[in-house]
């Protein structure tokens, strides 16, 4: 099966907390290893459905300390990014790249559009789906009971049908591959397009 590239796009830059950041503490900082942290919008279709979304991208600062591998993550539904708090040291001491990809439209609609308005009024996520209920993070927090939990797990799961699509779709245009016209409109988006290995 082909998967199609999305298409990859820088913004124009704002600063935290003016822009959607995934919630969490992790260990180092990205000045004491050389991390630069930027956002990037994706864009494509999934089975006649636009998506438009956002990413956080942490990598080196100097290309040359690239690893060539790029370690892609959810961001999780109550808008965290479990994978890069628990191994934040291991790939900035290794010089991996770390993309958290927003393809849960829950986390979308609920952490990041009323941040800020103007910036991701225009990102969207498809769904037939009912919405959740409730009102903000309420929407995503589960019952203690397990018929309710289990309800509520489902319908999550199917109001976030697109997710698993949109994470191969980034996933492939962040993997470049010799067609980088999927990131041509921004060209910090092209380093890694052909992957480098650190000199030894």
């Amino acid at each position: 099966m082909t998967v199609e590239p999305a298409t990859l796009s820088c913004p124009p830059p704002v600063e935290a907390p003016a822009r959607f950041v995934p919630t969490g503490q992790f260990r180092g900082t990205l000045e004491e290893f050389g991390y630069v942290e930027e956002e990037w919008f994706a864009t494509g279709e999934i089975d006649g459905h636009p998506y438009a979304t956002t990413l956080t991208v942490r990598r080196p600062r100097d290309p040359a300390r690239f690893s060539g591998t790029v370690i892609v993550e959810p961001v999780h539904v109550a808008s965290a990014a479990p994978i890069w708090i628990y191994t934040s040291l291991y790939q900035m001491r290794s010089g991996h790249a770390w993309a958290a990809v927003c393809s849960q439209k829950t986390a979308l609609d609920l952490f990041v559009k009323p941040m800020n308005a103007a910036r991701y009024g225009p990102l969207g996520i498809w769904s037939d789906a009912a919405p959740l209920g409730g009102a903000g993070a309420d929407q995503v927090r589960l019952p203690r009971e397990p018929a309710a939990m289990q309800a509520r797990m489902e319908a999550t799961r199917r109001l976030n049908v697109l997710s698993t699509p949109i994470l191969g779709e980034v996933g492939a245009a962040l993997s470049g591959g010799e067609d980088r016209s999927r990131t041509s409109a921004c060209s910090p988006c092209c380093w890694w397009a052909t992957p480098r290995r650190a000199a030894s």
